[in-house]
């Protein structure tokens, strides 16, 4: 059986929450209810941003469109201990992260990146930082106090071998020795 999310109970059982879409990473908030973004480009439908809740197999569709746009590509969501939640958007040309802020509100809050494939807070949650796969690097974001993001800073060298405005369609058509170099 298909869903949103399985849950492997203390017997063993598992039950299957929601409809599901095509996840691509989950987090868990501090209420213990799960994330979940989903990559609607997988399957030509919807990207969502969604929080299920386990005990009252709740879910809920927190962000579907920004700036009137339909979200096609939601990517590695995480939670705050403030209740702001951060997930990636990997369409649109270029990048972005986008925010839910605990009064439901959601906006973008960075833009401009090149494969955002990971976000995590430090412990203290004071930034935000981002692994930017076709830019071979991470990058951190100071998080204020609204929960935006200050401006973009690298953090530590260039990982790996980066080919400046290489597509993914490029990378597949390279043979496997080359493709392994990169």
């Amino acid at each position: 059986m298909k869903s949103a999310i399985a849950v492997r109970g203390t017997d063993g059982a598992i039950r299957h929450i929601g409809a599901p879409l095509a996840p691509t990473g989950i987090a868990v908030d501090s209420q213990g209810r799960v994330l979940v973004a989903n990559m609607g480009l997988l399957n030509n439908g919807p990207g969502p941003l969604q929080r299920v809740d386990i005990a009252t197999e709740t879910v809920e569709t927190l962000v579907s469109e920004l700036e009137g746009r339909a979200l096609v590509a939601s990517n590695s969501p995480i939670a705050a201990r403030d209740g702001t939640i951060y997930c990636s958007h990997t369409s649109w040309g270029p990048v972005a992260i986008y925010r839910v802020a605990p009064d439901g509100r959601a906006d973008i809050v960075a833009r401009r990146l090149r494969g955002v494939n990971g976000l995590c807070l430090d412990a203290g949650a004071r930034y935000l930082y981002a692994s930017l796969t076709a830019e071979g690097r991470i990058v951190r974001f100071r998080r204020m106090a609204d929960g935006s993001l200050g401006p973009r800073e690298d953090y530590g060298p260039v990982l790996g071998t980066v080919i400046p405005d290489h597509m993914a369609r490029d990378i597949r058509t390279m043979a496997g020795p080359e493709r392994g170099a990169l």
